[in-house]
């Protein structure tokens, strides 16, 4: 009897550390991310210079409550849902680094 309680324990062990390892490696790194992304949205303003996640490359003219309006070219606009919008890119300073 001793003998199969400790398979079940073992058992149970291995569970516990598979779920462990899975949340370590999958979810909280994903959890981090979207957090980034979030902070990245909110921090978005009117004359930024932004890549949508399709690449489409762009300046912010306007912002909504769910959308972001970007000017890809003069006088050519294009409306996003603010979670289209993937990365900032840095203000050219003209300087070589």
């Amino acid at each position: 009897m001793a003998q199969g309680s400790a398979q079940n324990l073992a058992g149970i062990v291995w569970l516990v550390a598979v779920v462990a390892v899975f949340y370590f490696f999958a979810i909280r790194p994903q959890q981090k991310r979207a957090k980034e992304h979030e902070r990245l949205v909110a921090a978005t303003k009117v004359g930024d210079t932004v890549v949508s996640v399709g690449g489409m490359h762009g300046t912010v003219t306007k912002i909504n409550e769910k959308t972001v309006t970007l000017q890809v070219a003069k006088g050519t606009s294009i409306v996003f849902d603010k979670s289209a919008v993937a990365r900032k890119e840095a203000k050219d300073t003209g300087e070589e680094s």
